[in-house]
């Protein structure tokens, strides 16, 4: 299967820099730490070149690195004034998660305010830009040329054959075939349009579009041999130009009374696969909902034994809250998550509500980041009774209103956390297939020592669910995954519960035919394979 992570690359600059110099300007440097917990040891990935005498210089130099979704991944961007190879002083650095910059808009982090260990200095500001790296293995040429007044290589009684092969120009000069470079011949025909070459971009060209490659035209000459008739060396960025290409003679030296004629561009594209983080970088938000647990098995809030138990530490619930929407409020623009709970008795009420929103106020669900998540849960957990039994229907289906009814491009995550197995199976599992065909992922987290042995049959990973009228899910949207399994270790379990995510909106995305906007918008169009590519590709 293709790789969930995506290799990435970070333009940095910056303006209005401090100067450490007295009578000259600042030789700025970037050099970016990275790490993936908080108390571990910064580890250098990388650094931009120096710029001489620039106060807000824009660098060359791309800090290549990896973006792993589901792993908070720690960047410190420290800025330095270059005084000569072993003198660096410096004027001040930036931190932040690698989500926060991929998160931003257009992957853009503008104007971050760089600090130091002295308080009250300007020092400046840094602008971030992550991006795909420049080509992808996996990436595939596909193109279509035509021949434009070839030179005949027949004589007076028939006309030429002609095809084309496309060839690799390397760094040293050397000219070599890759697999698949050489279309079909046309018969008789001085002016063909050839059948679609689809030729592999690193293979090629090493993905660079740029990078000098070979077009040779030949007359097919089955009885004693082929003839070349001409070639250019060129790059795929004119060929896609379409502008016509005008061949020289192949001997060397060129024979200049040969006109053999041109060739030009038809119709094209590079065939890329989509990666979670070109959905992302290209506008796609994940918008998170939590529903809570507040059923009587978790055991009365005062009692020290109690799941929801408010002690001096932070329970299950409080520590799964914070390590999985920690990351996923990078990836919305107004870190807001609509917050539920279900098997309580409401203040003032009766009977037990099965989705209720944690403010009491329905037309307003929302809390204001992780820290807004926690300070409502604390609230509404002393003020309601807890009560049962547990349903995770009516949240899933608040889910499923929620997904279908925001109009913006977004993605819908809701969390779920549980103290044990549910008593409305058959209508969760007639939820979780209606949900299947909307912008959702339902990501369930056991707390406590059961076993939640009926939760293995909403993951679904040995088949598809099927509703009560025979309808199956159109894609898995579900994972499950029990808080000890992980040993209390945070990391850990965002880390494993959330690795499914990105596989589960790339299906979404591919079962509606969605294409990364950057994909279209590139000066070569990128193009999607043809039919399901999740399931080809990814499965």
């Amino acid at each position: 299967p293709a790789d969930l992570f995506s290799e990435i690359c970070m333009t940095v600059s910056c303006k209005d820099i401090a100067s450490s110099d007295w009578l000259s300007k600042s030789d700025p440097k970037v050099v970016l730490f990275m790490k993936k917990e908080k108390d571990a040891e910064w580890e250098k990935v990388g650094e931009t070149e120096e710029v001489k005498d620039n106060y807000s210089p824009s660098f060359e130099t791309k800090i290549e690195c990896v973006f792993t979704f589901e792993v908070k991944q720690y960047c410190k961007f420290v800025v330095y004034d270059v005084d000569g190879p072993d003198n660096m002083q410096e004027v001040g650095y930036y931190e932040c998660s690698l989500a926060k910059i991929v998160g931003s808009k257009h992957s853009k982090l503008i104007d971050a305010q760089l600090v130091s260990d002295e308080e009250g200095k300007e020092l400046g500001f840094v602008t971030i830009m992550a991006e795909t790296t420049k080509g992808r293995k996996s990436d595939l040429l596909r193109l279509v040329m035509k021949g434009v007044n070839l030179a005949n290589k027949d004589g007076m009684f028939g006309t030429s054959d002609p095809y084309i092969k496309i060839k690799a120009i390397r760094a040293d000069g050397t000219i070599e075939d890759v697999d698949n470079n050489k279309t079909a011949y046309v018969n008789n025909d001085l002016n063909p349009t050839w059948v679609e070459l689809r030729v592999s971009m690193f293979d090629l060209c090493r993905g660079d579009v740029d990078r000098k490659v070979r077009l040779e035209c030949w007359d097919y000459d089955g009885a004693s041999g082929d003839d070349q008739i001409g070639l250019v060396d060129t790059t795929l960025s004119q060929i896609f130009s379409g502008e016509e290409l005008v061949m020289m003679d192949y001997k060397d030296p060129p024979r200049e009374d040969k006109v053999p004629g041109n060739l030009q561009f038809v119709s094209g594209s590079i065939e890329r696969l989509p990666t979670f983080f070109d959905f992302i970088k290209g506008g796609i938000e994940l918008t998170a909902s939590l529903a809570i647990d507040f059923t009587a098995s978790n055991k009365n809030v005062d009692d020290p034994a109690s799941l929801h138990y408010l002690g001096e530490g932070p329970n299950q619930y409080q520590n799964a809250i914070s390590a999985v929407c920690g990351i996923l409020e990078e990836y919305d623009d107004d870190k807001k998550f609509a917050c539920y709970g279900y098997g309580a008795i409401k203040p003032e009420k009766e009977e037990a509500d099965h989705c209720f929103a944690l403010s009491f106020d329905e037309g307003n669900p929302e809390a204001d980041g992780v820290e807004g998540v926690l300070e409502l849960y604390q609230t509404s957990v002393s003020a309601v009774q807890l009560y049962g039994p547990t349903n995770f229907a009516e949240v899933i289906g608040q889910s499923i209103v929620l997904a279908n009814e925001i109009h913006k491009d977004h993605y819908q995550v809701l969390l779920i956390l549980t103290d044990g197995d549910i008593t409305d199976m058959q209508e969760t599992k007639d939820m979780i297939v209606k949900g299947s065909t909307a912008p959702l992922s339902v990501i369930i987290i056991g707390v406590g020592d059961e076993d939640f042995e009926m939760m293995g049959e909403l993951d679904a990973d040995k088949g598809a669910l099927e509703a009560s009228n025979g309808e199956k899910a159109a894609r898995d949207i579900v994972q499950f995954l029990a808080y000890n399994t992980c040993g209390g270790d945070s990391v850990e379990l965002a880390s494993h519960v959330l690795h499914e995510l990105p596989k589960q909106l790339l299906s979404y995305m591919c079962s509606k035919s969605k294409v990364p906007p950057a994909f279209a918008e590139a000066p070569i169009p990128f193009s999607v394979p043809e039919g399901d590519w999740f399931t080809e590709f990814y499965q």
